[in-house]
């Protein structure tokens, strides 16, 4: 449902190469980290998204940009779920 979800809020604003599970499921709050000369990029995703996350820059990423989804999506993604927002 969610990577569902995900592609109505990205549509045409980004290209979404792939998504995947993180290897760890107790991320308390959503994060987007970008390799350098990537923020620009970071902050547009960022600004699609219903809810502020942590931007920060790391190195050794698989994509130039990833998008860690934490606990703090929760609520949005049950509103989504219900029918309670709309994208």
């Amino acid at each position: 449902f969610f990577k569902k979800s995900m592609k109505k809020i990205f549509k045409k604003d980004l290209k979404v190469w792939a998504y995947a599970n993180a290897q760890y499921f107790g991320y308390q709050i959503s994060t987007i980290n970008f390799t350098p000369g990537y923020r620009a990029e970071a902050e547009k995703m960022a600004a699609l998204l219903p809810i502020p996350v942590e931007i920060k820059e790391a190195n050794n990423l698989k994509a130039d940009v990833e998008l860690i989804l934490g606990e703090d999506l929760l609520t949005f993604d049950s509103s989504l779920y219900n029918g309670q927002y709309d994208i």
